[in-house]
């Protein structure tokens, strides 16, 4: 999971930088997006499953459907979030492109660092995870 949001977190600075000054982003963010999604791939998955591993069997539908809709929510939340600040960012005056990729690139470097600050309890949890294994 750390591996993962480090990669995400590059990622992302890699879709600021590709897409600063208005900038179409060409490969790079081609490259970024791509990295992005094996972040995401390797960071999801273990969580959600960490999230119902002391889940009794019985229970065990019940907490799938809450992780779920607590997912979806948090989605919601963060598009409207994030859409947020990149509207509020586009509104500066200039250039109609430039300030896009401004606020874009302002919006993506915002992800990365909650991508890092997301590193200390993936680590932890990594550990904890691994202490239970052996």
């Amino acid at each position: 999971m750390p591996t993962g949001l480090a990669l995400v977190a590059s990622a992302y600075l890699g879709v600021a930088v590709a897409v600063r000054s208005g900038s179409a982003g060409g490969p790079l963010l081609w490259l970024a997006l791509a990295v992005a999604g094996v972040g995401l791939g390797l960071v999801i998955p273990p969580l959600l499953t960490q999230s119902l591993v002391g889940v009794p069997l019985s229970q065990a539908a019940d907490a799938s459907g809450l992780v779920t809709t607590v997912a979806q929510l948090g989605q919601v939340i963060g598009v409207a979030g994030f859409g947020t600040v990149y509207l509020s960012l586009t509104q500066r005056t200039g250039v109609p492109a430039v300030a896009s990729g401004n606020a874009l690139a302002g919006t993506a470097t915002l992800l990365a660092l909650l991508a890092l600050a997301g590193l200390v309890p993936a680590v932890a949890l990594a550990r904890t995870v691994l202490r239970a294994r052996s």
